[in-house]
């Protein structure tokens, strides 16, 4: 399970560069464990970092792309139902900062995250 991205991109790293690190760990792990199953969390649209929503957007789509050449590495789509009706990010899943989440935020990813294992795990 891999989450990141979001720093990165406050912090002025491209979308491109996001997938090229995520890529890198790939081939760390795959290094360690051919076999591994890796997911990507994809970068979530906060209510503090809605200014970076087209770079966000831009981001998780190269990493989709990328899980999508290799096997057994998947992109877990957290940021789609993160957005509201306008296409925009929702408070309810923040806490008061705007960029942390909350309870509500976190079961989004837990859904997703566990219907991933349950789909890695079966033999």
């Amino acid at each position: 399970m891999f989450y990141a991205g979001d720093n990165d991109l406050a912090e002025g790293c491209t979308p491109a560069q996001v997938r090229d690190a995520f890529a890198a760990f790939v081939r760390r792990a795959r290094a360690l464990d051919p076999g591994v199953p890796i997911a990507f969390i994809a970068i979530k649209p906060s209510m503090a970092r809605k200014h970076l929503l087209p770079q966000i957007r831009r981001a998780n789509a190269l990493v989709r792309d990328y899980a999508g050449q290799q096997h057994g590495v998947d992109y877990l789509d957290a940021f789609t139902p993160m957005l509201g009706p306008d296409g925009q990010p929702q408070r309810r899943w923040f806490g008061q900062d705007g960029l942390h989440m909350n309870r509500q935020g976190y079961a989004v990813w837990v859904r997703l995250v566990r219907s991933w294992l349950d789909t890695v795990a079966r033999p």
